[in-house]
């Protein structure tokens, strides 16, 4: 499909292609542009972004194994309005997305395809503690999340972060959730939560929550998410600490734009659990990374507070716990737990017997 202007129609100006070419009409001199717009095709107002070419990809392709949307050679890496940061595009006539695919890198990856797209495994954009953080997260403006209190007896929990639903406070002198963010106007990742207070006011407790990633899917045909096969962008856990716990991090951002959307298997943004606090030198658990049904807190040791539990789909999270009465201080409190992420879907027909958690806007 040939769409004249579709860069300023849909949100999308001054593409860079991977050739380093400039697509006409992205200047506003009334050129046209070949451009994979979904749903937007009728219903321009609800899609994000619209993936430009110089001529519509017709190949067929099977994406599958790990891409870093910094390197990976299939990038196009094209600009969003509104200041939203640039993305990695790769495009097809038909994708076929298998096995597990972890999307890495400081862009946020755009899948788009020209007719059908099939998701038959799992594309990963989880925060995972110990883990390279998945695509774009912390790489759009985050929202200011509290990070613990220094207390020479009893140091504070970390906030967690927020983005689609506002993060919960940290336990004890406890740092601040981040509030909720408005609804995105392009594509980007989630964001970390807080630093738990450590053992002095200069060091940091549990290290934080990383934030989810961020995805765009867009197919002018239809996107299908097969039963058995997932998207996953959940918040990871927030770090244990001998001293505070640290805050979970958010979901980060899934779209999904095309004008027949059929979920069979899942789609989850959910945040991610708070770290436990810990005392008289031993250190409480790593928060969980939120998955379809929980997103736990981590344990809190020798009096410290436990970690809040992410938020999941409509139930927000919860604070940090408060550390006991401390044998040996000091003793930490809990970090809050991180706040789920946004799954954005414009289609004009739908199936979804699948699970999409939290609930889909607009």
């Amino acid at each position: 499909m040939l769409v004249a202007g579709c860069d300023q129609l849909l949100g999308v100006n001054d593409i860079t292609l991977g050739d380093g070419g400039k697509q006409p009409g992205s200047d506003g001199g009334g050129g046209g542009s070949a451009c994979i717009a979904g749903a937007g095709q009728t219903d321009a107002m609800d899609s994000l972004f619209a993936a430009c070419f110089q001529t519509l990809p017709s190949n067929t392709i099977t994406i599958t194994g790990a891409i870093d949307t910094d390197t990976d050679s299939r990038c196009s890496v094209q600009h969003q309005a509104n200041n939203g940061p640039d993305v990695c595009v790769i495009g097809a006539g038909t994708m076929m997305v298998t096995g597990t695919v972890r999307v890495t890198g400081g862009k946020p990856l755009v899948l788009a395809a020209t007719m059908d797209l099939t998701v038959s495994g799992l594309i990963d954009l989880r925060g995972i503690a110990g883990q390279t953080a998945p695509a774009a997260a912390d790489q759009s403006p985050c929202l200011p999340t509290g990070n613990g209190i220094f207390s020479m007896t009893s140091p504070g929990g970390a906030g967690g972060a927020g983005f689609g639903a506002g993060g919960a406070p940290g336990g004890g002198m406890g740092g601040q959730g981040g509030p909720p963010d408005s609804p995105p106007m392009y594509v980007r990742g989630g964001c970390s939560g807080g630093f738990g207070a450590g053992q002095t006011a200069t060091s940091n407790g549990g290290a934080r929550g990383q934030g989810g990633g961020g995805i765009y899917l867009v197919a002018n045909n239809s996107i299908t998410v097969n039963s058995g096969a997932s998207i996953e962008a959940s918040g990871g856990g927030g770090g244990g600490s001998a001293y505070g716990g640290g805050g979970g991090g958010t979901g980060g951002m899934i779209g999904l734009d095309s004008p027949f959307v059929e979920v069979d298997g899942d789609v989850i943004s959910n945040g991610g659990g708070g770290g436990g606090g810990g005392g008289s030198g031993a250190a409480g658990t790593t928060g969980s990374t939120g998955s379809l049904a929980s997103a736990a807190g981590g344990q809190g040791v020798s009096s410290g507070g436990g970690g809040g539990d992410g938020g999941i789909g409509a139930t927000g999270p919860t604070p940090g716990g408060a550390p006991g009465n401390c044998a040996g201080p000091p003793c930490g409190g809990g970090g809050g737990g991180g706040g789920v992420g946004v799954i954005w879907m414009n289609y004009t027909g739908a199936g979804i017997t699948g699970n999409v958690v939290p609930d889909s806007i607009p």
